[in-house]
């Protein structure tokens, strides 16, 4: 069976997980300008109207059956107008955007190639077939563009301590298309005549590796030349001869072409890279929240 599917199966049973916990998560109380106000999935309005509705009447009946006039009536006005204010109760409903995912084997490696100002960070991998699937569902991240310059694709370098840096790939939440679904059902919302608030949540799988870290390593030369903003290339390489610093897992300088391009298949032009310390990550960082 298609590794892929396996993928997207769990993820679509996750979903179902998260849609029975759903209305413990979405109750809740925002506070806008000073005024409170209850959040509720719109699944359950109908409950909620009725149920508010059955407690004004019995009030209401209580009020005149307990209390003489004219304090019933101050008091049924005093009921009439925490009804109202109940009733501003906002109910919202929940939609669920699926990033489109890859197949992920890992990497043997991470190649640094620096050509006076050309920069080009390689995927380096063992089966050639992999590599070509690989690169082009990363392409489609970026709805299969060679130039990235809204950086649809995530890549990032975490290093971790003195000894290991992963190394982190993934869709970016802010692609045209999660704001285009949203949009989409916001105007279908309106529409229907509905009032409710839509909440999207945006589902993604992280594909991350591990590797060693040595100061003098090429990562560390790369970070240190490499400007913000610039250009560099992202590529997928293949081991063509035996490497034997691959298995220990040593950095090395390739000069007999034992890592070459995969010829046939175009590299993504990107301008955006994040290389930090893990210590130095906050909550605003994707990767705070994932672990090596």
């Amino acid at each position: 069976m298609n590794p892929l599917y396996n993928v997207y199966n769990k993820l679509i049973k996750q979903v179902a997980i998260w849609k029975n916990r759903y209305f413990f998560s979405s109750f809740r109380i925002e506070i806008k300008k000073g005024i409170p106000r209850v959040i509720i999935p719109d699944t359950y309005e109908k409950s909620v109207q009725l149920t508010l509705k059955i407690i004004f009447i019995l009030g209401i009946l209580g009020i005149f059956i307990a209390f003489p006039p004219p304090y019933s009536w101050f008091l049924s006005l005093f009921l009439l107008l925490l009804e109202q204010i109940i009733e501003r109760i906002s109910f919202e409903f929940i939609s669920i955007y699926i990033q489109p995912t890859t197949r992920w084997e890992g990497l043997s490696a991470i190649s640094y190639i620096i050509e006076k100002k050309t920069y080009t960070i390689g995927l380096v991998v063992k089966d050639e077939a992999y590599g070509r699937e690989l690169l082009k569902n990363i392409r489609g991240w970026n709805y299969g563009n060679d130039d990235d310059p809204d950086n649809n694709i995530n890549i990032s370098f975490v290093i971790e301590d003195n000894r290991e840096f992963t190394i982190y790939l993934y869709p970016s939440s802010k692609r045209a298309s999660i704001r285009e679904a949203k949009e989409e059902i916001d105007l279908e919302t309106f529409k229907s005549g509905k009032r409710h608030k839509h909440r999207q949540l945006i589902a993604t799988i992280y594909a991350c590796q591990t590797f060693p870290y040595y100061k003098d390593s090429a990562l560390n030369k790369f970070k240190s030349i490499y400007k913000t903003g610039d250009p560099f290339n992202l590529g997928i390489y293949i081991v063509k001869k035996e490497t034997p610093e691959l298995e220990k897992e040593k950095p090395f300088l390739d000069v007999e072409g034992r890592i070459q391009k995969i010829t046939g298949i175009s590299q993504i032009t990107k301008y955006h890279i994040k290389i930090k310390n893990r210590k130095d990550l906050t909550e605003k960082d994707t990767e705070f929240f994932i672990k090596k």
